[in-house]
C-alpha cells in the first residue's frame, strides 16, 4: 500500500505577492513528492502544510505535519502557539533546528529535511570560451555578468548591493548586473543606478529562471538572513 498524504495548499497562495517562497516551495515539493510515488488526496489521514506558522490550520482529525521555516534570531513569540498544535515539525536546515528547537514541544518530532532543486532546471553553463583579461576586453566581447535573484527588500541585502555597485562597477565598460525581482515598484530604481544595470520584474517559468542564472558569470547576494539551506 503506498503512502498516501493531503497536501494543504498554503495560506500565502491565496494572496497576490505575500508568501511567495512558501507557494512556490509547496508546488514545488508537492510535484517531487507525487513523482516518488506517494498519492496525494484530500481524504488521506496524513496532512502536510507547508506554511508560515502563524497561517498553520492543522485539519481537525488529521495527523497534522508542519513544514516551515524561519530567517533570523529570534523567533518571534507569536509562532509558539501555533507550533503547539502541530504533530510534527519539519525544517529545512541546521540552522532552523536550532532556532525552532526550544520552542516545539517535548513529544513533539523536529526533523530537518533539506529542500533540493531540480537538476532539469537548475544546472550550469557550459562556457566555449574563457572571459578575456580586463586590459584585453573590448565591446566586441560579451560583459562580465552578475546576477542578483530576489525581492527588494533589506533582508536580501538589496541596498547593500545596489550601494557597491554604483560605488565601485559603473563606470566599468567590461561588466554588467541584471537585478531579477518581481517587485513592480523596484523597476525604476534599478535602472536609475548605471548605464550597465538591467532589471527583469517579470514572473517567469521556472526553466527560464534558470536559464538567467546560466547566462550569469557570478551569483551575488549579501542576504541578512536565509532559511531555506539552499542560499
Amino acid at each position: 500500500m503506498s503512502l498516501r498524504l493531503h497536501w494543504v495548499r498554503p495560506v500565502q497562495d491565496l494572496i497576490k505577492g505575500i508568501g511567495f517562497g512558501y507557494s512556490a516551495g509547496s508546488a514545488q515539493l508537492g510535484r517531487a513528492v507525487e513523482r516518488a510515488g506517494v498519492e496525494l488526496a484530500e481524504d488521506a489521514e496524513i496532512a502536510v502544510h507547508f506554511d508560515y506558522p502563524m497561517s498553520f490550520q492543522p485539519i481537525e482529525g488529521r495527523r497534522n505535519l508542519l513544514f516551515t521555516m524561519f530567517e533570523t534570531r529570534p523567533l518571534p513569540p507569536a509562532f509558539f502557539p501555533h507550533l503547539e498544535r502541530a504533530d510534527a515539525v519539519f525544517v529545512p536546515s541546521r540552522f532552523c533546528f536550532d532556532l525552532f528547537r526550544p520552542h516545539v514541544p517535548k513529544g513533539v518530532p523536529l526533523r530537518i529535511s533539506p529542500l533540493g532543486f531540480d537538476p532539469s532546471v537548475f544546472y550550469p553553463p557550459v562556457r566555449r570560451r574563457s572571459f578575456p583579461d580586463v586590459d584585453d576586453w573590448t565591446p566586441d566581447h560579451e560583459r562580465f555578468r552578475y546576477f542578483w535573484n530576489g525581492s527588494a527588500s533589506q533582508r536580501k541585502g538589496w541596498m547593500q548591493t545596489t550601494g557597491a555597485w554604483s560605488w565601485v562597477f559603473k563606470s566599468l565598460p567590461w561588466c554588467e548586473i541584471l537585478f531579477k525581482t518581481t517587485d513592480e515598484n523596484s523597476e525604476g530604481t534599478v535602472t536609475q543606478v548605471s548605464a550597465n544595470t538591467r532589471s527583469d520584474t517579470r514572473t517567469l517559468p521556472w526553466h527560464e529562471l534558470g536559464e538567467l542564472y546560466r547566462q550569469a558569470h557570478c551569483f551575488v547576494l549579501p542576504s541578512l538572513g536565509e532559511g531555506w539551506g539552499l542560499t
